[in-house]
């Protein structure tokens, strides 16, 4: 067995991001892929023919938080997964080190440094950003303020002592407050902030070409190089595509602040050919699956408010015994309507023109 490993988390409708991510770090490593799919792949998809290893949800989550499922999101879920798949790596395998990394992200290049950095750390971080933004953009360090100083988009985890606590407590955590702008969290995010106080060894990776996305734009220069693209003079390594839109591909720098303006044209190859890699894994199959966990058994949709009630429940000891998705009648009443979407278009037109006059 290799001594180190890639991991990430997917729902079934991001197998073609999966597929993208396994080819290109295979260009530069010959270390396994895990891959958990936390609402199960479709039944026809082989997953002996797939090019990572896959695992189940059943493998990394407890019974005894089945309700996770329930009361988070897809993305909730997704973030809240992450640390119980660094604690079935650290049970189920004899990897000394690995990283995780978002699917969404684009290996560009060799991620030896990360490697190298890990035999130093026990926990490996990237920030946000590197350098305060230029003048008159404070608005780039209070989004990072309410988002998180860290992007819990890759992590780097070396076997210890500390990256084990590291580990359970995250999950601990995770398992009851890992909302998207609820009881004053953003899922994961924004717990790593408090990483580097309470553990040892927990280490910003501060290489300009990792983690290069549109919330560092500005100070990430990029360029070519007989090599490949680099950013500030040094080899990009991977890019995250948080933001990116499919059908627009070459607009993703579109509204952000750029080093330079030669990096938007950069930024749009990088969109196209990530379009392409994407199209040829099947995404246009995979987008059309549905999330496992959006509806009931009979298929009635789980709404938001739902989902919120079911976590009150749970956490307050007053949840019924068995599956709330076997039991839609739980969930009776006004308080369970997404009202969001029983406004109409041209109503929440109106608001935000009467907010933004304001």
């Amino acid at each position: 067995m290799s001594s180190a490993a890639f991991a990430t988390v997917i729902t079934r409708d991001h197998l073609a991001h999966a597929r993208v991510l396994a080819e290109r770090l295979g260009r530069c490593h010959d270390e396994p892929l895990y891959v958990v799919c936390i609402d199960d792949l479709p039944t026809h998809v082989d997953a002996a023919g797939l090019p990572f290893r896959l695992v189940t949800l059943d493998e990394v989550l407890p019974p005894d938080r089945r309700s996770m499922t329930f009361y988070y999101s897809a993305f909730e879920l997704c973030c809240a997964v992450r640390p119980l798949l660094h604690r079935w790596l650290f049970h189920n395998t004899g990897h000394e080190r690995w990283l995780y990394l978002d699917a969404d992200i684009l290996p560009c290049g060799s991620l030896a440094d990360a490697w190298h950095e890990l035999e130093f750390a026990s926990v490996l971080l990237t920030p946000h950003a590197l350098t305060p933004p230029p003048g008159g953009h404070v608005e780039l360090e209070t989004i990072n303020l309410k988002y998180g100083i860290y992007n819990a988009g890759f992590v780097g985890i070396r076997r210890c002592t500390e990256s084990g606590r590291f580990v359970d407590w995250l999950a601990d955590r995770l398992a009851t407050l890992c909302f998207s702008g609820w009881r004053d969290v953003f899922v994961d995010q924004l717990w790593l902030n408090f990483a580097p106080t309470y553990f040892g060894g927990v280490k910003d990776w501060r290489h300009p070409g990792a983690n290069v996305a549109n919330w560092n734009f500005y100070e990430r220069g990029l360029g070519r190089s007989d090599a490949g693209y680099t950013a500030n003079g040094r080899p990009l390594l991977f890019t995250h595509m948080s933001s990116w839109s499919y059908e627009s591909p070459a607009t993703w720098a579109e509204g952000r602040l750029v080093a330079a303006e030669a990096d938007r044209v950069i930024l749009a190859d990088i969109g196209r050919s990530y379009r392409e890699a994407l199209a040829a894994a099947e995404h246009e199959v995979c987008r059309t699956w549905t999330y496992g966990f959006a509806t009931f058994r009979d298929g009635r949709p789980v709404s938001r408010p739902m989902r919120r009630g079911w976590y009150e429940r749970c956490t307050a000891g007053t949840a019924p015994a068995g599956s709330p998705f076997d039991h839609p009648e739980w969930f009776r009443g006004p308080r369970y309507v997404d009202w969001r979407h029983c406004v109409p278009a041209s109503v929440k037109r109106f608001v935000r023109g009467i907010a933004g006059a304001g």
